[in-house]
């Protein structure tokens, strides 16, 4: 890997973990900035959920992470951080002969 590569990740890895001490949360994910984007929560019974999105991208809806019954929500004075499962459609295809119950 070139020196600046190399330097780019280096700096990538340091802002992560400093983006991560500013909001005080210790957490083990994926960071994905969207700065650019509108947003807004919302919840159906019990379960809270994020939807996202800009004047080029559809809206997509995410599933906000709970530990210790709390939302992993973090906000910092102009910055929200939300800790989010972001999901794609899937078909799953079963054999009815294997249906339990």
């Amino acid at each position: 890997m070139s020196s600046k590569k190399q330097k780019s990740v280096e700096n990538f890895v340091k802002a992560a973990s400093s983006v991560k001490q500013y909001f005080d949360a210790n957490i083990k994910y994926v960071l994905k900035p969207m700065l650019d984007v509108y947003w807004r929560t919302w919840s159906m019974d019990d379960v809270q959920f994020l939807t996202y999105w800009s004047d080029d991208v559809q809206k997509t809806d995410v599933l906000i992470v709970k530990e210790d019954s709390k939302q992993l929500m973090f906000e910092k004075e102009d910055y929200t951080m939300i800790v989010g499962i972001e999901c794609i459609k899937v078909a799953l295809i079963f054999k009815n002969s294997n249906r339990a119950g």
